[in-house]
């Protein structure tokens, strides 16, 4: 046989082996990688994040009614519950802004509620400062309610209790259970 013949040889016998060698030479080439692409695949598919330095605002017909300044931010996997840490919220009245700020809080996106805790402190637009170890603001009646201990001071006037519920619209307030009040 010729020399020139051999040298076809090689690639037809090489064509002609190819269901042999194959599998092998894919799995030399593949990515060791694609071992986790299910794993990433996984973590794409969940839906929650975590953001720092976030301010969130809600408007309804033009006006800013909430503002939420956070120095972090979690989310479930439905995005429902955002919870926040270093929490300050503006809540606009028909008095003025109110400001309130906590360590922790939670904003349920469905119900539209604030619940904060750790060193709850409002500053009322009418001159009032209020204190709690924990506070819900509920956006669609525009009130805000605590069942825990609270106080609430003003221009010589301070006023404690174990409850409190306020109405942004008209400004009123009651606080229950526990009454303590004192006039200077």
């Amino acid at each position: 046989m010729n020399q020139r013949n051999l040298l076809w040889l090689i690639p037809c016998l090489a064509v002609l082996a190819t269901p042999l060698w194959r599998p092998a030479v894919a799995r030399f080439l593949t990515s060791r990688q694609q071992g986790t692409e299910a794993a990433d695949a996984s973590k794409a598919a969940r839906k929650d994040f975590a953001m720092t330095g976030v301010t969130l605002r809600q408007r309804k017909a033009g006006e800013e009614e909430l503002r939420l300044t956070a120095a972090s931010l979690r989310s479930d996997e439905k995005q429902e519950i955002l919870s926040l840490d270093e929490v300050r919220a503006r809540v606009r009245s028909s008095k003025g802004p109110t400001d309130i700020s906590g360590r922790t809080g939670e904003y349920d996106t469905k119900q539209e509620v604030l619940a904060m805790s750790g060193d709850v402190r409002v500053a009322l637009p009418d001159g009032y400062e209020l204190r709690a170890e924990s506070l819900r603001y509920l956006a669609k009646p525009r009130e805000m309610e605590t069942d825990s201990a609270v106080e609430l001071a003003g221009d010589r006037v301070r006023v404690s209790g174990t409850s409190l519920w306020y109405a942004f619209a008209s400004g009123d307030f009651k606080v229950g259970k526990r009454v303590k009040c004192r006039l200077w």
